[in-house]
This record gives C-alpha cells, sequence and structure tokens, in this order.
C-alpha cells in the first residue's frame, strides 16, 4: 500500500487569530473531529481493530459440503464473526458498549439491612449478647420467628399440593364472598392512603359524603300492614274498631269546626243583647268631671292635696347636700358593704356543715339530668316514626277506605274497590319524610284590561288630525 499523504489545512487569508473566538471560528478541526469518532466507533464495537487476535475478527467456515472437503482441502473463510441476537433496545443503553470497565463496580447492588447498620452499634449489642443480655425486641423477633415456622410446617401439605380441602361456598353461584363484598371504607385497621389507593385502582373512588345521606329519614315501612276490617269479610269486632277509628276522625274535624266558630262568630253578641245608644252613652260619660258631679268634690280635694305635696318636694329637692349629709351617707355605705361581707363569710363558713345536704342536691340533680337524656332519647325514636314538618303545610292523613255494613259483599267479585294507589303511595312518601307536603296552588286569573276607543277615532277624525300634524312638522323644517 502507497503510503497515505495528508496535506495541511489551507489557511484562510486575511483572518486574526488575536483572541479566542478567533481560534474557534478560523481554525480547521474537522480532521481531529473525524479521528475523534472513529476511536469512539472502535471502543463501542468493542475496542480498537489492530489490537484485537484474529480469532476475535475471523471465523472458519465449517459448513462446507462433505464432497467439497474430499476434494479440496480445507477452505477457510476469513470473514467478520456474528455477533449474538441484540437485546430490546431499551435495554441496550444500559449496557456498557466501550472496552472500558465499569469505574463503581457494584453499582447496582443494594447493601442488606445489616450491612446499613451503624457499626459501633453492632458491636455494642454483640458484647451485650456474650454478658447474657438480650433486648425485649429481640425475644419478640424469635417467638415470631418460631411461629411462623410452625406455620410453615403445619402448611407444608396443603402448599405442595395446592388443593383445596375445605368447600365451605358455592363455586357456580354469581354472589361473590363476604371478603369481596365488605367495602373498604368498613376496615377500620386500614389507613386513609391506603383505602384511597386501592380504591383508586380498582375505579371505584368514593366521594366524601355526609353519614347521614344514606339513612332512613323514616323508621315507618314502606308499605304497611292494612287494618283488619278493611278486609273483604271481616269479623265484627275488626269492622267495629274500624267503624269507631273513622268516627273519632269526624269527631276532632267537628272540634276544629267548632273551635274556629266559638272564636270568630259567637264573641259577637246576638240582637236582643247587643248594645244600644243610652248604654253606649254611659260608658263613655264615665270619667269624665262636668257630666259626672258627685266626683268632682273628690277629685278637687285630691288635687289640691297632691299640689302641697310637690310644692314641699320642690321646696326640698332645690336645697343643696351639707358636708355633713355627704359624709353620714357615706358612712351608711361603707357599714351596709361591711355587714353584707360578714354575712357572706358566715354563709361560706357554715356550708362546710351542709356538705351532705348539697351531695343530696348534687346526686338529685345528676338523676334528674339521667331522666331527662332518657325522655329525651324516647322522643327522639318517637319523631322519627311521625311525619316531619318539610314545608309550609303539615301532613294530612289519607281518608280510611271504609265499607259500612251494608256495602259488605263477602266475596272480591262483587266488593267495589276503594280509594286510588298513586294516592296511597304519594302520602306514604309523605309519611316518610321522603318528599315534602305539598297543596295545590291556585293559578292566578290574568286581569283584563279594557279597550277604550277615543272620541276623534270614533267619530272618524283620526286621519284629519294625523294629516295636520304632518304638514306642521313640513312647514316646521322649511322654516
Amino acid at each position: 500500500m502507497a503510503p497515505v499523504t495528508v496535506k495541511p489545512p489551507k489557511k484562510a487569508k486575511g483572518i486574526s487569530k488575536k483572541g479566542k473566538k478567533g481560534w474557534r471560528k478560523n481554525v480547521d478541526i474537522s480532521q481531529v473531529e473525524d479521528y475523534i469518532e472513529e476511536k469512539i466507533l472502535e471502543e463501542r464495537l468493542g475496542g480498537a481493530f489492530v489490537d484485537r487476535a484474529d480469532d476475535e475478527l475471523f471465523t472458519i467456515d465449517k459448513d462446507a459440503a462433505e464432497d467439497a472437503e474430499e476434494k479440496e482441502p480445507e477452505r477457510i473463510s476469513w470473514k467478520k464473526r456474528r455477533g449474538e441476537e441484540k437485546p430490546l433496545k431499551c435495554f441496550q443503553h444500559l449496557e456498557i458498549k466501550g472496552g472500558a470497565d465499569d469505574p463503581k463496580k457494584g453499582r447496582n447492588r443494594r447493601k442488606t439491612p445489616e450491612e446499613r447498620r451503624n457499626p459501633t452499634l453492632v458491636a455494642q449489642e454483640q458484647k451485650l449478647a456474650q454478658n447474657g443480655f438480650v433486648k425485649a425486641k429481640a425475644k419478640m423477633q424469635k417467638q415470631h420467628r418460631e411461629l411462623e415456622g410452625l406455620k410453615k410446617a403445619a402448611s407444608s401439605l396443603e402448599r405442595s399440593t395446592r388443593r383445596r380441602t375445605n368447600f365451605d361456598f358455592d363455586l357456580w353461584s354469581d354472589n361473590k364472598s363476604k371478603a369481596d363484598s365488605t367495602p373498604v371504607q368498613e376496615d377500620e385497621w386500614l389507613e386513609v392512603n391506603t383505602k384511597l389507593h386501592t380504591l383508586k385502582n380498582t375505579g371505584k373512588l368514593s366521594r366524601k359524603a355526609p353519614k347521614d345521606l344514606h339513612d332512613k329519614p323514616s323508621d315507618l315501612k314502606a308499605v304497611e300492614t292494612p287494618h283488619a276490617g278493611l278486609s273483604y269479610n271481616p269479623s265484627l269486632k275488626d269492622h267495629q274498631e274500624l267503624l269507631w277509628k273513622a268516627a273519632v276522625v269526624e269527631i276532632n274535624k267537628e272540634k276544629a269546626e267548632h273551635k274556629i266558630e266559638y272564636h270568630t262568630t259567637r264573641m259577637f253578641p246576638k240582637a236582643d243583647k247587643a248594645h244600644t245608644k243610652e248604654s253606649l252613652f254611659k260608658e263613655m260619660a264615665e270619667g269624665i268631671a262636668k257630666l259626672d258631679q258627685s266626683k268632682q268634690d273628690e277629685e278637687s280635694d285630691l288635687d289640691n292635696a297632691a299640689d302641697d305635696s310637690d310644692e314641699d318636694e320642690e321646696s326640698k329637692s332645690f336645697k343643696p347636700k351639707t358636708k355633713k349629709q355627704k359624709n353620714r351617707e357615706k358612712r351608711e355605705k361603707y357599714e351596709e358593704n361591711v355587714k353584707k361581707a360578714e354575712l357572706e363569710d358566715k354563709k361560706k363558713s357554715q356550708d362546710v356543715f351542709r356538705l351532705k345536704s348539697m351531695k343530696k342536691q348534687i346526686s338529685l340533680s345528676d338523676k334528674v339530668s339521667e331522666v331527662r337524656a332518657q325522655i329525651k332519647e324516647v322522643k327522639k325514636v318517637e319523631k322519627r316514626s311521625l311525619p316531619a314538618v318539610l314545608s309550609g303545610s303539615k301532613f294530612e292523613e289519607p281518608e280510611i277506605p271504609l265499607k259500612l255494613s251494608d256495602e259488605l259483599t263477602g266475596n272480591l267479585r262483587n266488593m267495589k274497590p276503594e280509594g286510588n294507589l298513586l294516592e296511597d303511595r304519594f302520602k306514604s312518601l309523605q309519611k316518610r319524610n321522603v318528599i315534602e307536603t305539598r297543596n295545590k296552588g291556585k293559578i292566578a286569573k290574568a286581569k283584563l284590561r279594557k279597550k277604550v276607543e277615543k272620541r276623534s277615532y270614533k267619530m272618524g277624525f283620526a286621519w284629519e288630525n294625523q294629516g295636520r300634524k304632518r304638514k306642521q312638522g313640513k312647514s316646521k323644517g322649511k322654516k
């Protein structure tokens, strides 16, 4: 091979290399870059070809036919050695392709917990163990290890066979087991983050909601069992009880109407007991001095006495207090305060002898508070079986679908139906506080406006007036 001569790079004319900026810009380093790229490529492919042995670069072709081996001597085919199957692209970047070894050995190895511990602490524990001192934690760990070993030994056969021996469920049923049906929120021993994590992964993330959102608003049943007297063929006793209930309802309605009437119409007197002009005049004349002369003298005496007392009070009130009077008032106030303080001290000292009575009072008050709390709980339970007031109108019980003794037929075929199923369900929802009670609202009628025709329109002068106005507007515009 002929020697390769590399010519020096051409030097550009009129270029200064005074600063580093000129060096970077005006020096040709393409040959140096090519040389570095070749070196990097050789390192990536396993090292330089000059330093490698022939066995690494070439292989003997042993796949030739037997006839060729007999006729011709062993032919050696020198070609590049094929590499093994390439790994995945994501793992190729993790491999070190260059010839240099990894400078940090054991890079991917993780230290054990014992290696991470402080050596001084380990030495202290070893000394204590040699002297016979063992920690309670170490004893507990040893016990746990022994228990786990016993469990593994007991379940070794089952783990080796992996066969179920206890069939306490139906394999083909659609219902899930109890462990699967219980939601994660009921497990109190789990942490909040664990619950959220599992719920997010299952796709059933529960939103925060008030506790009483899913509670029943009432303890009443959705469908109540009807009274025995409502049967098509009831017994005499049940039918009479139902009749009496309906009668009580009607009596209460009459009482309510009577109460309204008593407080409105019956408050006013009748015509024979009404007030006359004379009786009204007497009532209005009471207390007038001119009309009532008997009381005039008494009132004059009282007025004179009142005037005298007012004069005395005025004369007294205008006199200023002397220094002696002020000092006397101060002394009296001081004495009163001293007496009050003494009385309070006496009471405090006497309270020591009243300890038994005070204990009795405290125990009585505690018992009273307990009884009140019990009554409150009972009322709270009773309130859940009563319809609540959720709107402006109260709940009204529906009418009892009653059949009189003459209307009873004794068979379903001839019996006439009573009540309405839709109304019954609607009233049940109101009674159980599912929906509020409602009254049918009144639709207000729109006010009709009267049409009034003007006199000019009636008489036919409207068009003439409009023509005059137009003419006046045009004349103003011309001006």
